[in-house]
């Protein structure tokens, strides 16, 4: 009986432990309060979503670590490889949202958006 209770036990803190990581990357918001595009303030209302996907879990968990630094370096989105071992993309993908100041911007941003990439900023570094 004890050994089916701590079986439970740690299943209900995985299970808890994945919720709150989800939780928390949906709560994270955009990674930018300045607008690539136009430099205005972006307040977050107009966003976009950027998907990139990874070779493994270990090149996806150095993205997510800084996910700004990795961007910056990018042209464009590689489609079939990972942007940082060059190898084909498995199952590893992150989302990352990109704030705008206006609907133009989002437009021109998701035209071109390696043409951005480098405009980012950090919300946190001001």
């Amino acid at each position: 009986m004890g050994r089916r209770r701590r079986d439970h036990a740690g299943r209900m803190t995985r299970i808890l432990a994945v919720l709150l990581l989800a939780l928390a990357a949906g709560a994270a918001g955009p990674l930018n309060e300045t607008c690539p595009v136009s430099g205005d303030k972006a307040d977050g209302k107009i966003t976009t979503e950027i998907k990139v996907g990874f070779c493994c879990a270990n090149c996806k968990g150095r993205f997510d670590r800084d996910p700004l630094a990795v961007l910056r370096k990018l042209e464009r989105i590689p489609v079939d490889t990972c942007p940082l071992s060059g190898k084909p993309i498995g199952d590893a993908v992150s989302t990352v949202t990109i704030a705008l100041c206006r609907e133009e911007c989002r437009k021109s941003f998701e035209r071109e958006p390696g043409r951005y990439f480098s405009k980012l900023q950090s919300a946190e570094k001001r």
